[in-house]
């Protein structure tokens, strides 16, 4: 079954909900008994024998928008998604008496379809349905950010690589999972199923089976199994390198614990019991880059929200401690299955955050050693992803193809492998670093979140040195294009400005709307200005962009209904300015009073669009901040002169709502800090910033 949910380290998908007990409360009518049995049996999850009895009700009532629905649900849950929808689309949704329910479950076949606009437009027909308390309208947002994603993204064709299923001679109509290429044999791929008897349908546990692949043919899958079947299910999770291990999963009476095996068949599998990630923590979808170094997932406590991906290395004395790699990659979702490419720096994973195109979607991220930090993750596109789940993606040692495992529309059923085949060799696995991997550089951070960073802060008194400059605009919120005489003042200000400086645009408005319509106004104002100072020459990789809504700039008859832009002239990145100079003449006294000194501001999203949760209603303080030239919009609460206020943001944040990633930054007169300028000196000048060091986002 398809879904955005993860069921364990098993992987058993299901949906993502479960239909209330009886269709017909959707829109009461004159039932029959095979009705009443179809709803029974649907309650038991004997979809097959409900579609028969559903059917067969709908033989004596056929206009009966209940007995529709219920056999279009039990078509979805069948994982028949195209006559689900033909069942919706031809006899529910376009009555007037359809309810909620089948507007929704009509949207999730769609989508899992990838008909990614059809499906925005049901998830649209669901949300002017449902209860505004209705608990899948949240779920719901979130697919429409998908279908939005998958939108656009299903329109680029790419031509570097084709996906293509093995068919019958690997897949199953059961669950298969988790290829793995052999470390001693390039051609030879191992994988779990829970295939069972095709003729009576029967279950059996998960067992390894392995298939040979060479020009592009994949021989028939036969059973692997290097030790004495126990009856349990067992779940590869990886091989090391060298090919001496072998981990995996087993599960007895609901307890799941790591086994490794040697591959020797005179040998019993053994607890791998001294390796700190194990599934009753909540550790799953283990990797080896090398023997001594292995990434995991885990929903364990201290991470950024769901599932997060952890990196250990074995020691003298063991395996290290794990460490979270931080919130450039990790999200308030779940991420999932990692894979580091042979370079050391390159790391694929799954991801069902909202930039994906349906349930999990495969992103890649770089490391890069000289800015010490990891790219935004970029989605993988259509094709290698799609409307369902898309997980355990790996490359092959030669860098020209790469395994996943899909329950996208056209399998076999349930989850399938897929090949991917790329046209050109990827550079990632073509050459191997010195150190081996971004956690054999000496400076690695994993929770890592700033910019940049200069091997040394500057003292407190270079930083007392540097000054900051602050000059005005004014803009009409009615005008799509700036006045000359706007324009005259910015050729000014930009030819002062020097290639090493930053330039930070905050935006303020008259109030016009709600609280988070205020500040993405004044964002797209500020944006406006940027863009102009692009088209001068300014490098995008300068600008700052900030939005603060209409809390400090009052209604003045004066002026308007107008839109204000202050334009901070900054100091590079590390050099952190604690001077204020300013051309202003009518300077936001509050504004500026709020942001004097150290303040700690909440950060707890970033998004692509605009935010329209009430999250600001509820806080006197909020502003958007876009830096350089990503396309994330960075949402924060709260200007706090003391950490303890901004803490108790922070935490009400992640204990109330679905943002529990929610981190703090600190400013100085408005400038973010980084961790690494903030030196002895300067805490003791501001004992506020001692705490905030101690501090583990």
């Amino acid at each position: 079954m398809k879904s955005k949910s993860i069921c364990s380290y098993l992987i058993f998908f299901s949906c993502c909900v479960v239909l209330a007990a009886g269709c017909a409360i959707l829109n009461p009518v004159s039932t029959s008994e095979a009705f009443k049995r179809a709803e029974e049996a649907f309650a038991q999850g004997k979809y097959s024998e409900a579609r028969v009895l559903y059917q067969r009700h709908l033989s004596m009532f056929p206009n009966d928008i209940s007995g529709h629905t219920g056999l279009g649900v039990t078509l979805f849950k069948m994982d028949s998604l195209e006559q689900a929808i033909t069942v919706f689309e031809q006899d529910v949704v376009n009555s007037d008496k359809a309810g909620y329910l089948a507007h929704y479950y009509h949207a999730r076949a769609l989508h899992l379809s990838d008909a990614f606009d059809r499906a925005y437009e049901a998830y649209m027909s669901y949300l002017r349905k449902a209860p505004k308390g209705h608990n899948l309208r949240t779920e719901v947002a979130h697919h429409i950010w998908q279908s939005k994603n998958g939108s656009l993204l299903s329109k680029v064709s790419s031509k570097d690589f084709v996906v293509s299923n093995p068919g019958e001679s690997v897949n199953s109509a059961y669950n298969d999972i988790l290829p793995l290429q052999s470390s001693s044999d390039v051609h030879r791929y191992y994988f779990s199923s829970d295939r069972g008897d095709s003729l009576l349908q029967l279950k059996t546990p998960y067992r390894f089976f392995q298939t040979n692949v060479k020009d592009g043919f994949w021989s028939a899958a036969t059973v692997f199994q290097p030790h004495e079947l126990t009856g349990d299910d067992e779940i590869l999770n990886a091989i090391t390198p060298s090919g001496e291990l072998l981990l995996f999963t087993r599960k007895r009476q609901g307890t799941a614990t790591f086994f490794a095996d040697s591959f020797s068949r005179s040998e019993k599998a053994l607890p791998f019991k001294r390796f700190p990630a194990q599934p009753e923590m909540g550790d799953r979808d283990v990797v080896f880059f090398t023997d001594s170094m292995a990434l995991f997932a885990s929903s364990r406590p201290g991470g950024y929200g769901g599932y997060d991906i952890y990196i250990t290395r074995l020691g003298e004395r063991g395996w290290s401690t794990p460490e979270n790699l931080g919130p450039t990659v990790n999200s308030a979702h779940d991420d999932v299955s990692p894979y580091l490419a042979l370079d050391g720096r390159t790391l694929y994973f799954s991801s069902n955050r909202p930039e994906s195109i349906g349930g999990f979607d495969v992103f890649k991220t770089i490391y890069t050693d000289s800015a010490r930090r990891w790219s935004r993750p970029n989605n993988l596109g259509f094709g290698i992803n799609s409307g369902a789940d898309d997980l355990f993606f790996k490359l092959d040692r030669s860098g020209r193809q790469a395994v996943l495992s899909s329950n996208r529309p056209g399998g076999l059923g349930l989850m399938d492998i897929y090949a991917v085949v790329y046209r050109q060799t990827l550079t990632e696995q073509m050459v191997e670093n010195d150190p081996l991997s971004f956690y054999d550089l000496d400076h690695f951070t994993p929770a890592f979140e700033s910019i940049a960073i200069t091997d040394e802060a500057p003292s407190a008194q270079e930083q007392i040195s540097r000054t900051v400059r602050t000059h005005t605009v004014y803009t009409n919120l009615e005008q799509s294009t700036l006045p000359d005489s706007v324009k005259a003042k910015l050729d000014k200000i930009i030819a002062s400005v020097s290639v090493s400086d930053l330039i930070e645009l905050r935006g303020h408005v008259q109030s016009t709307g709600s609280r988070a319509f205020d500040i993405y106004t004044s964002y797209t104002k500020a944006d406006a200005i940027a863009t102009y100072i692009k088209s001068k020459g300014i490098a995008e990789s300068q600008l700052i962009i900030k939005g603060f809504g209409s809390r400090y700039l009052k209604a003045q008859p004066n002026l308007g209904n107008v839109a204000r832009i202050d334009i901070l002239t900054l100091p590079p990145q590390d050099e952190v300015g604690i001077t204020l100079q300013s051309d202003n003449k009518d300077p936001l006294k509050p504004f500026n009073d709020r942001f004097k000194d150290i303040t700690f501001a909440v950060q707890f999203v970033s998004l692509s669009q605009l935010y329209t949760g009430d999250l600001f209603d509820q806080y006197e303080d909020g502003f958007i901040q876009r830096v350089g030239s990503s396309k994330m919009l960075q949402y924060n609460i709260g200007l706090e002169s003391k950490l303890s206020e901004a803490l108790k943001i922070r935490n009400a944040i992640r204990r109330d709502s679905p943002f529990k990633d929610a981190f703090i930054n600190a400013y100085l007169n408005g400038v973010r800090l980084n961790r690494s300028e903030i030196d002895k000196t300067l805490q003791d000048r501001h004992p506020e910033l001692s705490k905030f060091m101690l501090l583990s986002e």
